[in-house]
């Protein structure tokens, strides 16, 4: 599910669009089907430009991204999430308020599948996977989705 980075920044229409993604992830999740959302596809794609070019873009996104997920998680059945990112990632485990994570798994070099301890009960015992952009292959997401360990 592609997300229009630009047209969640504009502050008039954040909530709307927010709550408009969340909808229709709610309604893949409750048919149980595999869901990526995503707001570029790569560091090329047009969209990471745009969205530097925002004044405090690249510091908000990430934000309204976890908020995202964060009511995803409270509001559904969802057990096992990725984070994709370096900085972003790390950016949504703090929105999430996870205190700790443990080692559970590797899927790839530098992307280990963890479980999470928090203070928020839906956040405590997620499986949670933080990957930098560069990390795993084109199986990656296949992996972490079955949840096969790397080979």
């Amino acid at each position: 599910m592609a997300i229009d980075a630009l047209k969640l920044l504009e502050e008039c229409n954040w909530n709307t669009e927010a709550e408009k993604l969340e909808q229709l992830a709610v309604e893949l999740l409750e048919k149980n089907a595999p869901l990526i959302i995503y707001s570029a596809l790569g560091p090329d794609d047009p969209s990471v430009a745009a969205v530097k070019d925002i004044s405090g873009g690249q510091e908000r996104l990430p934000n309204l991204l976890g908020n995202l997920l964060g009511r995803l998680i409270e509001n559904t059945n969802t057990e096992r999430v990725i984070a994709v990112g370096g900085d972003t990632s790390g950016k949504i485990t703090r929105m999430l308020q996870i205190s700790a994570l443990e080692f559970l798994m590797p899927v790839a070099p530098g992307a280990p599948m963890c479980l999470s301890h928090s203070e928020k009960p839906a956040m405590d015992n997620l499986q949670i996977i933080l990957k930098g952009g560069q990390n795993g292959d084109e199986s990656f997401f296949e992996k972490a989705y079955l949840g096969i360990s790397q080979d």
